[in-house]
């Protein structure tokens, strides 16, 4: 299989994944928030830039841009951002996807 196969079965994978919609995918990590408070808050007293690799359905990049942050998420599912991109809209925060 070469590796531009591989890669379209990813996607389809992760496609197929975010179409469930499973809650798991949509609410904040406890353990990042957690690290948040504790590392980011005492150090960055401002928001800044953030980079979201596999962002998936946006649980921490909406979290993040909810607070002030500047958030690019990087996701190969169309699905994803798609919904994503619906979410930022609801919520009111705007991400930069690549």
């Amino acid at each position: 299989m070469s590796s531009k196969d591989q890669s379209k079965d990813q996607k389809a994978r992760w496609d197929s994944k975010y179409e469930q919609g499973l809650p798991s995918l949509t609410e904040p990590d406890p353990f990042f928030i957690s690290a948040y408070e504790r590392f980011v808050t005492s150090s960055l007293p401002k928001p800044g830039v953030a980079l979201d690799l596999a962002g998936g359905l946006g649980r921490h990049a909406l979290w993040l841009a909810s607070r002030g942050w500047q958030v690019t998420v990087v996701e190969i599912s169309d699905v994803a951002i798609g919904k994503l991109s619906q979410a930022d809209l609801e919520l009111n925060v705007k991400l930069e996807f690549l």
